[in-house]
């Protein structure tokens, strides 16, 4: 912040003796005093299975299909269902997966919920790689209560698209597909408002060393949004034996990445009895960039 004094008679000045008020300065300072309320939110949910730019999260992860498996003329079919969801903006998961087990032994058919750790599906692991070698929830008994793990079919097609992952088993005794599918997009619409409506009130004294000014930033990756709004004030110096006192400064924007700057004029004049002005607001930039507090000039010849 820069600080100026008015060159000019300083009719409203005790003791100035018609000096301009820059060879007398006897305009006193006022002090620039701030608070700041602020947010930043990301965007939470699964990746894309083929990342765009900028890339994009999914809230909705469902999963369906069916794999069997036969063995010996006994046939086992592993059937999967349901989603795993993020719920924002607090980005809590909930999950509703299901496994459901038919085979020749059991009536009816057995549902597993799959919620434990580990407990998770073909596609889980084809995600982690680009085949199903790993361990995955096959259970080859519906009769078992217990959720078993065991090798997944190892020649399987694999496909992908943003959205979509899904595998084709097709190693002996195995055949089905399986798929997982994403949905429900997390925008950057959608985090522009979260992070506004995350932004607290104000709150805390005024200081002089929390002038940060107020801020508007998006990540490159879109990711991450952060907003910052600011409160001010002038606290005035001692004015007895004044006859008028007048402060003018401006709210400067700077853009962010360079580009032309813009003031806002404003101004305050003393009525004579306060000893502070009234509380100025700066509200989030519409565009990336800070605006502050700058140019700020005192005069007490008020003509």
């Amino acid at each position: 912040m820069s600080v100026f004094i008015k060159g000019a008679e300083c009719d409203g000045c005790p003791g100035c003796n018609d000096d301009p008020c820059d060879q007398a300065p006897n305009a006193p300072a006022s002090t620039l005093v701030c608070r700041t309320a602020a947010a930043s939110q990301s965007k939470c949910g699964w990746d894309e299975f083929v990342t765009s730019t900028p890339p994009k999260k999914y809230r909705v992860k469902a999963q369906s299909g069916a794999v069997v498996y036969s063995n010996g003329g006994f046939t086992y079919t592993n059937t999967w269902g349901g989603n795993k969801t993020y719920a924002t903006p607090a980005c809590t998961t909930t999950e509703t997966r299901t496994l459901r087990v038919q085979d020749d032994f059991c009536t009816p058919a057995t549902d597993f919920t799959l919620n434990a750790p580990g407990q998770y599906v073909i596609a889980d692991v084809i995600e982690a790689g680009a085949s199903i070698n790993g361990n995955y929830v096959f259970q080859t008994n519906a009769c078992d209560t217990t959720v078993g793990s065991s090798n997944g079919p190892a020649d399987s097609a694999i496909s992908s698209s943003a959205t979509s992952l899904g595998v084709t088993a097709d190693q002996s005794g195995f055949s089905g597909s399986m798929s997982i599918d994403l949905s429900d997009e997390y925008t950057t619409a959608q985090l522009e408002t979260d992070t506004t409506n995350a932004i607290p009130s104000f709150s805390g004294s005024f200081t002089n060393g929390g002038c940060t000014g107020a801020y508007y930033d998006v990540s490159t990756d879109e990711l991450t949004i952060t907003k910052r709004t600011m409160e001010y004030k002038f606290t005035l110096p001692t004015l007895t034996g004044f006859t008028c006192y007048r402060l003018e400064w401006n709210e400067h924007f700077a853009p962010e990445g360079g580009g032309a700057a813009t003031d806002t004029p404003k101004s305050y004049q003393w009525d004579g009895v306060a000893t502070e002005t009234g509380v100025y607001t700066i509200a989030v930039p519409g565009s990336q960039g800070t605006t502050t507090i700058t140019d700020v000039v005192k005069t007490c010849d008020c003509a």
